[in-house]
């Protein structure tokens, strides 16, 4: 079942703003849409969000469902009526063994290893929104390697310190 339908359900994220035509290719987690004028529709991400859900479970003995906090602001950012202005978007959920966290919280541990430690997450997981062409967008779940979270840390690192 593809990560982006257009439905009626209760449970699936509104959007205003954007306009969907039809599903136009699937590569792995990767889901493609394409916009058109005059179109309501919504957007239903229950394979992204079963996979992070499974990986709090999986790693986190305590306040798991802290993944839903940083989850909404996923969700607010997309109701904002600019966020398909600007690609690429990348969102990132960090997993300890007490809680997930958001980009905030991320980036205050990876850049302060004297106060959280060295290797502060478990896992790190991203889901990026780019444009897949001039009329369509793509999303993309990923869990980091240790090297992409090691490259993430100087990078964050260096935005604090320069």
């Amino acid at each position: 079942m593809p990560a982006f339908l257009v439905s009626e359900e209760s449970n699936l994220l509104p959007f205003s703003k954007l306009y969907l035509k039809s599903i136009l290719q699937e590569e792995n987690d990767m889901k493609f849409i394409e916009k058109k004028e005059g179109v309501e529709a919504v957007i239903h991400f229950s394979e992204i969000l079963s996979k992070l859900m499974k990986e709090s479970e999986r790693l986190c003995k305590c306040h798991a469902s802290d993944l839903f906090i940083s989850w909404e602001g996923v969700l607010e950012e997309m109701r904002s009526p600019d966020f398909f202005d600007t690609f690429p978007k990348t969102f990132f959920f960090g997993f300890r063994e007490c809680g997930v966290d958001g980009e905030g919280f991320l980036r205050a541990r990876l850049t302060d290893p004297r106060m959280y430690g060295v290797r502060p997450y478990l896992s790190i997981w991203t889901l990026q929104f780019e444009m897949a062409a001039e009329d369509s967008f793509s999303a993309k779940l990923k869990q980091l390697t240790e090297e992409e979270i090691q490259d993430l840390q100087i990078h964050f690192m260096e935005e604090k310190e320069g």
